[in-house]
């Protein structure tokens, strides 16, 4: 199977893509044994959409490995650097050889990321070991608040440090519309790459691992066939919601003009 990508992602600026462009991508090496015969689970995300939580939960009971941001373009260009390799596809090698577990590679993956996985004919030859997820934020402007917070604090989960305080933070209708926006096309565009290959991923929102957790992860588990359980003990990261949101979702919605 040939897996097309659809010219509005094509299209994005993709800063990850423009990270390692030339000798990273000129040449693919091929995969080693051990990558062609792991299993592959991609999460794909937004920002803000849970993700970092949902790969705790997923990795908690141990079996699986907890998903990281691996395609990113200056991860990927500091693992070739510093470990000497030469192409996407030894990269790729690498990953896999440093962090599969159980005989599985769990990552988190933008749209941006697809079209990494998707030029290098990396995807085509894992596709029939691969099973994607999609968590979806049901509530964009919710989303968007929070996107707009960690873009000022710089802390993108409970785990960092803030770099502003909340009486700091500044309100930006504007900024808010953008974000819906582009949040709105980036789900857009999962599902028109996952329509076009007769790809189905699982559909999980936000608001239901929040609420449910273990009810997720058991759907989870039934879709991987893989025995996974949630160990809250294991999850080193919270909820970010406080006052701050929920007056910037007032003073949003005090205007209703677009």
């Amino acid at each position: 199977m040939t897996i097309v990508l659809p010219p509005e992602l094509l299209s994005l600026k993709n800063v990850h893509l423009d990270t390692i462009r030339g000798r990273l991508v000129e040449s693919i090496s091929p995969l080693s044994e051990r990558a062609l015969g792991t299993r592959y689970i991609f999460l794909c995300f937004t920002n803000r959409c849970g993700s970092n939580y949902l790969s705790e939960a997923i990795a908690s009971n141990g079996v699986l490995n907890r998903a990281g941001e691996f395609f990113n373009g200056d991860t990927i260009a500091d693992n070739a650097r510093d470990v000497g390799l030469k192409d996407f596809g030894e990269f790729f090698n690498y990953l896999v050889g440093h962090m599969s577990k159980s005989g599985y590679l769990v990552s988190k993956i933008a749209a941006t990321h697809l079209v990494i996985l998707v030029t290098t004919g990396v995807l085509d030859k894992i596709l029939e070991r691969t099973q994607f997820i999609i968590l979806q934020r049901c509530d964009k402007l919710g989303q968007a608040i929070s996107l707009s917070i960690a873009d000022q604090t710089t802390q993108w989960s409970t785990a960092l440090p803030t770099a502003l305080p909340d009486d700091q933070l500044a309100f930006k209708r504007d900024q808010l519309r953008r974000l819906i926006v582009g949040l709105a096309r980036e789900y857009h565009l999962l599902d028109l790459f996952f329509g076009l290959n007769g790809i189905v991923p699982l559909l999980l929102s936000y608001e239901n691992l929040i609420s449910n957790a273990d009810l997720v992860l058991a759907q989870i588990s039934r879709f991987l066939g893989v025995d996974l359980h949630l160990e809250p003990s294991r999850i080193n990261v919270a909820r970010q919601t406080r006052a701050v949101n929920a007056e910037w979702r007032e003073q949003y919605l005090a205007y209703r003009g677009v």
